[in-house]
């Protein structure tokens, strides 16, 4: 079950160490250790690869058993656990991952003085004249102070830190408070500092070794040369394999920070620069494709953060405008390259799913997501994130039972955002025509809510409210409609036959309730664009925008009208002025709508794009 992990292992036993890895297989892990002494590069990377081949119980094991001993096990280790509270959002997994992180922080700051240098920083300017202040006490060597950290432990360690500050940030931030906001945003300013300071230290150590190759010998120096300019002998201690690890190391951290940062929304821009943040895709992607293709522990992670990119960020943010295939030969060539080292991976056969379903294939992204299942029986977290996709595949062929029984099972089992599954399965419900149990589910979504300042949880008790109001009248029809609109609003559609688009058209059609008629006509216009028919859908949001323009409830049904017609005017020249004037409008004229951000992402990214284009 984890070959890859056991591979690993057995590479690092050699007949002359003192210590040796026993019977490690995706069964079972055992290790004999005879001295703490022990290769933890290779042995994380082999904890890393048995988690991803469903090793999950054996990798937390393998880390556990070395943490006390390497910050880079220990680093394993509540990876492992931050792994665990990011899958579930449970309050108790989230405070044990932070107690680890912490404990993983501290473990790593031993005799660490970059790290207090760093501090001292975000706490307070240093003057930038006058001359440096005398060391309090005098600088130790390696042989007068035993604990003198190497130049790899040292970058390595401050690597690590970096780590855990940025995973205790995305933590903090699931709490969606602004107590968490303020907490998270300060975490992620440490987490730059030092990914930004050891990223450069590291490649002007390579680039220093690059010139060193370069340069002529000692014994022919150039006149007014001096060799004791020249850098210590920091690079001679580091093999060129070393540097290119720890390169990798910080590229996943410092790549995953720019690719964030690049898509958050535009009005929060302004914050992120005054945090000091920079943001900038590209480097973001290259940094973390450096990453997956080191020897560093963090290589399978980076891998799973570009398939994660390519497959679910690219078309949701509409970053590729209204190509939502862009992203799929990059993520398949990614699996195929490392389909031998993770050949029956859970997540690999998730990641898999997303693939076929992005190309409209949903019965073979079925059967990945089932297979997935099947694979990690132990592992509940990876089971409810394929239920999801089930559910949803199932919804995109308006097999509405089979979705109900899908989101009903995650209503009762995940305990993220349970008012966002009731709804869904409500609104199942309702358009499979049992319309007591969508009333009654409805009914439940309020009381759900864990945090009102949630778009999500917003958005369905919106929907939820507006639809009791009307409970005595609602219809089959309408909950069609509603659970139209959420394919819509997940962006969806394009997965969708052409027979289930031309039987979403007759739902639409046939409903009569005027205050329904913009979002009838939105939807309509959507599904005309995926039927390849561009002047209808035109005028499908052309008359969104129109009915919605006097009633303030319909402020999200006109925004992402007028986004849509923006976006398609764009696409030829003899529009395209008209069409970027909609995109700005949608912009500047909509204000405090459900999922108002994630509009503003998308809108941001199509006007970027034309600004990159010089158009």
């Amino acid at each position: 079950m984890a070959e890859g992990g056991a591979s690993m292992i057995s590479s690092t036993n050699q007949e002359n160490e003192p210590h040796q890895y026993v019977g490690v297989s995706a069964g079972s892990v055992s290790c004999e250790l005879n001295d703490v002494e022990f290769d933890d590069v290779h042995l994380s990377l082999a904890g890393i690869n048995l988690m991803l081949n469903n090793g999950f119980k054996e990798s937390e094991d393998l880390f556990r058993k070395y943490s006390h001993y390497s910050p880079l096990m220990s680093a394993g280790a509540s990876f492992v656990t931050f792994m665990h509270a990011l899958m579930t959002f449970e309050d108790e997994n989230i405070d044990l991952a932070v107690h680890e992180l912490k404990v993983t922080e501290k473990l790593c700051h031993r005799h660490n003085s970059f790290i207090k240098s760093v501090k001292s920083k975000l706490r307070r300017k240093h003057p930038k004249h006058g001359p440096p202040r005398p060391p309090t006490t005098p600088p130790t060597t390696p042989t007068t102070d035993p604990h003198l950290l190497s130049t790899e432990d040292r970058l390595q360690r401050n690597v690590i830190i970096g780590d855990c500050y940025m995973y205790q940030a995305v933590l903090t931030f699931t709490k969606q408070d602004l107590t968490s906001y303020v907490k998270g945003g300060w975490n992620l300013r440490k987490a730059w500092k030092i990914y930004e300071k050891v990223y450069h230290e590291i490649t002007d150590l390579i680039e220093g070794r690059t010139r060193d190759k370069a340069a002529p010998s000692s014994k022919h120096l150039t006149p007014g040369s001096d060799p004791r300019t020249r850098s210590p002998s920091t690079t001679s201690e580091l093999s060129d394999l070393t540097l290119a690890r720890l390169l990798g190391g910080v590229s996943f951290g410092y790549g995953l920070f720019h690719l964030s940062i690049s898509m958050v929304p535009p009005s929060l821009l302004k914050v992120i620069h005054l945090l000091g943040f920079e943001g900038d895709r590209e480097v973001g992607l290259d940094s973390l494709v450096l990453a997956a293709r080191s020897e560093d522990m963090k290589a399978p992670l980076a891998t799973l953060a570009l398939l994660w990119y390519h497959t679910v960020v690219r078309p949701f943010f509409a970053l590729d405008g209204s190509n939502v295939e862009a992203g799929i030969s990059e993520a398949r060539n990614i699996i195929q390259r490392k389909m031998k080292d993770f050949p029956a991976s859970s997540l690999f056969l998730f990641f898999q799913g997303r693939i076929f379903r992005l190309q409209g294939n949903i019965d073979s992204a079925l059967v990945h997501y089932n297979s997935a299942v099947s694979n990690s029986l132990d592992q509940r977290e990876i089971q409810l994130v394929c239920l999801y996709e089930i559910g949803w595949c199932e919804m995109l062929r308006m097999n509405w039972s089979s979705a109900a029984t899908a989101f009903q099972k995650l209503k009762e089992e995940s305990r993220w955002s349970q008012s966002y599954y009731a709804y869904l399965t409500a609104v199942m419900h309702g358009a499979n025509g049992d319309l007591d149990a969508a009333i009654t589910l409805l009914r439940d979504v309020p009381k759900m809510v864990k945090r009102k300042t949630n778009n999500l949880e917003a958005f369905c008790t919106h929907k939820a409210e507006s639809v009791l109001k009307l409970s005595d009248d609602v219809t089959v029809d309408h909950m069609t409609l509603l659970a139209i609109e959420v394919i819509y609003l997940w962006r969806t559609m394009y997965a969708c036959s052409r027979p289930t688009l031309i039987t979403m058209i007759k739902y639409c059609d046939c409903l009569q309730d005027p205050s329904l008629s913009s979002l009838c006509s939105l939807l309509r216009g959507a599904i005309y664009y995926y039927l390849g028919d561009t002047e209808l859908a035109i005028m499908g949001f052309d008359g969104a925008m129109n009915s919605a323009a006097d009633k303030h409830i319909d402020q999200q049904v006109a925004a992402f009208a007028c986004y849509e017609l923006g976006v398609l005017l764009i696409q030829q020249p003899h529009t395209l002025q008209k069409g970027k004037h909609f995109l700005q409008r949608a912009k500047d004229h909509y204000h405090d709508y459900d999922f108002q951000n994630r509009l503003q992402v998308r809108i941001h990214n199509a006007l970027q794009q034309l600004k990159d284009m010089g158009k």
